[in-house]
């Protein structure tokens, strides 16, 4: 197993429902646990706080230098080799508690065990002075708090799958739920780059759908969401209608980074343009410029047009006068105007960004 964020969780669980399942048909994997940012002798997340191993009393780390055997410091003693010791000591003991947890959990609710239950066990919590990955808004961790190491998690629902819990399918759906609902990224990300669960997480609409939740969760830095986009959920073109109500719901809620990530992994702005034009709403047609998109481009089904017979003057205004429009665009907008009726202003509007047009160098 290798997930491919280990960082700490958030906000405790209240566990799910008990629902019943089948035993997995096919072993899970299992095998010791993986090197994890923030513990001895794992790698640092970005922006992370230094190993637990440094924040022992100074007198404490140098007796342990100075007891452990072996040649000079850098060489099969000293330094290096405290370290290794003390890195395989805490891997040891938090793989008996692991074991121990998923043991109990098994014990208490049999077939009906998930994983999802061990998120706020705290038996299984960092230890002092191991801290998980802090929560930047470049979106790498959660929201802080339970502290259990995500990596373990996914350990345990590979475990607890194998020994007649829950089948492999719901230990992960449970665990990506869990991610979403306590808005804590690095249990996605560690989840959705697991070899051992990922696997079974083969319903990408059920995954494409959590885009439009991610939106509307109120999660500071779009982590929950990066999360989602960076381990390629909704990114097939079955999944196009599932980004376009995302990027609808964070364009409405005025979730601009949100929006600006959805955009950038190929949501399409029609259908909120359209809508845009339709409520009349000069908010969002100036959100959606602001982010990049060119209105334009979007006219072939009429945009301008549609603006010109049903929007207000202020929407065809803002049309206008955040893009370049050809001639034959606002020509045909202007056209379609012909059987209209109260819209003079429209029209005059129009008949200007007309003459505009007619005198540009590239008319």
């Amino acid at each position: 197993m290798s997930p491919i964020d280990r960082n700490g969780a958030s906000a405790p669980w209240s566990p799910p429902p008990e629902t019943s399942g089948d035993p997995p048909s096919a072993s899970a994997a299992s095998g010791p646990l993986p090197d994890a940012p923030g513990a001895p002798g794992g790698p640092s997340a970005p922006g992370a706080p230094g190993p637990g191993l440094l924040s022992l009393p100074d007198r404490l780390l140098q007796d342990i230098l100075a007891l452990v055997p072996g040649g000079s410091p850098g060489a099969h003693g000293g330094a290096p080799c405290a370290c290794a010791a003390l890195r395989a000591a805490w891997r040891e003991g938090l793989l008996h508690r692991a074991q121990s947890a998923v043991a109990a959990l098994l014990a208490e609710y049999g077939e009906q065990a998930l994983a999802v239950r061990l998120y706020d066990r705290p038996g299984l919590l960092l230890q002092p002075g191991m801290q998980p990955a802090a929560t930047s808004d470049g979106g790498c961790g959660g929201s802080g708090g339970g502290g259990v190491w995500p990596a373990l998690l996914c350990w345990a629902a590979v475990q607890v799958a194998a020994q007649g819990g829950c089948p492999p399918h719901e230990q992960a759906t449970q665990l990506v739920t869990l991610g979403v609902v306590m808005r804590d990224a690095a249990l996605l990300r560690a989840v959705l780059g697991c070899t051992a669960l990922r696997p079974y997480l083969c319903d990408g609409a059920w995954l494409a759908k959590l885009l439009g939740t991610a939106v509307i969760a109120g999660d500071p830095g779009e982590g929950v969401l990066r999360a989602l986009l960076d381990s390629g959920v909704g990114a097939g073109p079955e999944h196009q209608a599932a980004r376009d109500g995302a990027l609808c719901r964070a364009i409405i809620l005025d979730e601009v980074g949100a929006a600006r990530l959805l955009l950038a992994a190929g949501a399409d702005a029609r259908g909120e343009l359209l809508g845009a034009v339709l409520v009349s709403s000069v908010d969002r047609l100036r959100l959606l410029a602001d982010l990049g998109v060119r209105f334009s481009a979007y006219d072939n089904g009429g945009l301008l047009g549609l603006a010109a017979r049903w929007g207000s003057a202020e929407v065809v205004s803002e049309l206008l006068r955040h893009d370049a429009w050809e001639r034959g665009q606002v020509r045909a907008a202007l056209l379609g105007l012909a059987t209209a009726h109260n819209r003079a202003e429209v029209a005059a509007l129009l008949q200007d960004a007309l003459a505009v047009v007619a005198t540009s160098p590239d008319a």
